[in-house]
């Protein structure tokens, strides 16, 4: 019992610290493209936004997030020529948690609970 505690924390610190680093990044981005819409330079706004799609994935790979209304609302804000890029990255995110699904194997699984 003992042992496992410190490991709980461990692993819930692990978690914290990747949901603050992906916010963060999701957060710089975000300023950096208004940074850059604004100042007229449209050179890497396809990457930013490529990045921001990133991001979207990965936090829609995590349980428990509400993907599906992330994408929604990127819909709206974004119009029907954000669906291609907004569906491919929901794709990505899916397959992502099957990945993670996939690598995480049963007797592991049962061996941490």
């Amino acid at each position: 019992m003992r042992s496992t505690l410190p490991r709980l924390a461990l692993r819930l610190a692990l978690v914290a610290l990747l949901i603050a680093a992906n916010l963060w990044l999701a957060f710089w981005l975000r300023d950096f493209a208004a940074d850059m819409v604004a100042q007229g330079r449209m050179e890497l706004l396809g990457a930013t936004v490529a990045g921001l799609l990133l991001v979207y994935a990965v936090v829609l790979a995590i349980p428990f997030v509400p993907g599906a209304e992330i994408g929604l609302a990127l819909l709206m804000a974004h119009g029907a020529s954000a669906a291609p890029f907004v569906w491919g990255a929901t794709a990505l995110g899916l397959l992502i948690a099957y990945a993670a699904g996939l690598a995480l194997s049963a007797p592991r699984v049962c061996h941490a609970l």
